[in-house]
């Protein structure tokens, strides 16, 4: 009878996991989500609580300590949240790469003799994907309003320092008619593509510090299993009121410990310096 019970549960457990990964795959183009009028944040958010329920309850019913069910639970928004400072360190290197790409082509096209509207122009279709939206809207913006204000929504639009950098040099050029503008271009690409190099030495430093704090909590995880399957006499102590609550200052300690790591990887917002300057306010 236990050895059926332990099938059914690790069948009912392939089956909830298949289910919650094929839930975050993302949807083909062609298909229409029926609930479209749901912000696809409130969808995603709603994906990673069912599979923190379901994981909970079901560690919970194959354990029966309910510290052991929080602190799993737990662990599961840290790792969503893992995953957000991951998609945050790329989407800020990717941005500001592509930015100082940006910067190039609209100091190429004033060097050969384009204004500054009509370089932006020049720019929209080639721009790179992180940022051609943004490039698109300044574009559309300068058309039907003033040019410093358009500069200013694109800034505010990528809210990045790198670019508030661009935006107060090309405010400048187009409030004063700065001649030496592809000059001053070329050193604030220069000084982006130094600074992302300068994060990407950082984040190289720091990934083997990630390897093994994630080499660590899988050990004791696996640990823990083989000590349930092989001596769950060793762990008797633990179904105690004591022992969950011994139990349960562990958790803390692990949870907390990975959480602090995880926030400790995020990239740190600098100070914008439009906001700083109110430019073109």
């Amino acid at each position: 009878m236990t050895e059926l019970l332990g099938g059914v549960l690790a069948a009912t457990l392939m089956i909830g996991l298949i289910v919650i990964v094929r839930s975050f795959r993302p949807a083909p183009e062609r298909r229409r989500d029926p609930i479209g009028d749901i912000d696809p944040r409130t969808l995603q958010l709603t994906k990673w609580i069912s599979a923190q329920i379901f994981i909970t309850a079901f560690v919970w019913y194959a354990s029966d300590w309910p510290s052991l069910a929080a602190g799993v639970g737990a662990m599961v928004w840290v790792f969503r949240l893992w995953l957000i400072a991951n998609q945050e360190r790329t989407n800020y290197h990717l941005t500001t790469e592509a930015i100082s790409v940006w910067v190039d082509m609209v100091k190429d096209s004033l060097g050969g003799g384009a204004g500054l509207s009509q370089a932006i122009e020049t720019t929209t279709a080639v721009a790179p994907d992180a940022i051609r939206p943004a490039v698109a809207r300044l574009a559309s913006r300068q058309r039907t309003g003033s040019q410093t204000g358009a500069l200013r929504e694109f800034g505010d639009n990528l809210a990045h320092p790198t670019s508030d950098l661009v935006v107060l040099a090309l405010i400048s050029a187009s409030e004063n008619q700065a001649r030496d503008l592809p000059k001053l271009l070329a050193k604030t690409a220069e000084q982006a593509r130094s600074r992302n190099e300068a994060v990407l030495e950082i984040e190289t430093e720091r990934s083997q510090l990630y390897a093994e704090a994630r080499a660590m909590v899988l050990a004791i995880a696996f640990l823990g299993l083989i000590i349930s399957i092989i001596a769950r006499d060793f762990l008797e102590p633990y179904s105690r009121p004591l022992g969950q609550f011994v139990l349960a200052i562990i958790m803390v300690m692990v949870v907390g410990s990975a959480a602090m790591l995880v926030q400790a990887g995020r990239p740190r917002a600098d100070a914008r310096l439009l906001s700083a300057t109110g430019v073109g306010r």
